[in-house]
């Protein structure tokens, strides 16, 4: 099944996307960056849909070292930015957001730290992080190789976005609730099970340095982890996975 954007306010190369016309691509990637009425270049949209083989034709790979180790040592897929379940879901997603902006669920405060932080955000940039034993749970955790100051961005919690799924997502200590704003009750869930990032590697704390926020900008959210205090090289990075992780998982009592 072709899935069509709205034909008005868009070019030829986003409707190739999304009909994974390869040879249109290669013609057309002068137009890569170049937004459609809703925001989405078709290099955003190639992303956020997980089409790899359209990216590669459309920019250079930056994180292809990554992948590799993703792959080689955790088997786990390297997304360095949200990927949706599909191209429906996006545009429910990007329409709830919409609504929610006007209903003042989504506040100037999400919008401005969405735009300041933007350029992190599309490049899937972090500072120098390592995985490596954790020190306060079983398996891995995530450290920073360098110093961190109170507030600094760390990076983007990406994996794949979908409907959640109550009974399963409570076997899987990945997911993590995809708010769309404030009060707004989510039935989206980013599942980091085996796939995202360096932060799906961040365990919990109820006495965390790092904390995770809310940004928007201006078409979808993104969850975002921050720093809380000063934080040293070598450091362990976590942050309170909050009430509703543990409303349906057996609760520490202490860290």
């Amino acid at each position: 099944m072709i899935l069509r954007w709205h034909s008005a306010g868009h070019n030829k190369l986003h409707q190739a996307v999304l009909q994974e016309d390869y040879a249109q691509i290669a013609t057309l990637r002068e137009l890569a960056q170049i937004p459609d009425r809703w925001g989405f270049s078709p290099v955003q949209l190639a992303q956020l849909l997980g089409k790899q083989r359209e990216l590669a034709l459309l920019i250079p790979d930056l994180h292809a070292p990554k992948r590799q180790i993703f792959q080689e040592e955790y088997s786990l897929v390297y997304w360095p930015h949200l990927v949706f379940d599909s191209f429906a879901l996006l545009r429910r997603v990007y329409g709830l957001c919409r609504r929610y902006w006007r209903r003042g669920r989504i506040n100037r405060r999400h919008l401005w730290l969405g735009h300041y932080y933007a350029r992190e955000i599309a490049s899937g940039w972090t500072p120098p992080l390592a995985i490596r034993p954790s020190g306060i749970a079983e398996g891995q955790g995530l450290f920073v190789r360098e110093k961190l100051a109170s507030g600094a961005y760390i990076g983007e919690y990406t994996g794949w976005v979908r409907k959640d799924k109550k009974e399963l997502d409570a076997q899987n200590s990945y997911c993590f609730e995809y708010l769309l704003g404030i009060f707004a009750a989510s039935s989206f869930t980013i599942d980091a099970k085996y796939q995202g990032n360096l932060l799906r590697f961040a365990n919990h704390s109820f006495r965390p340095n790092c904390e995770a926020k809310l940004l928007f900008d201006g078409r979808i959210p993104h969850v975002v982890l921050f720093a809380k205090t000063t934080i040293l090289p070598n450091t362990e990075l976590t942050y309170d996975y909050g009430t509703p992780y543990w409303s349906c998982r057996e609760n520490p009592l202490s860290d």
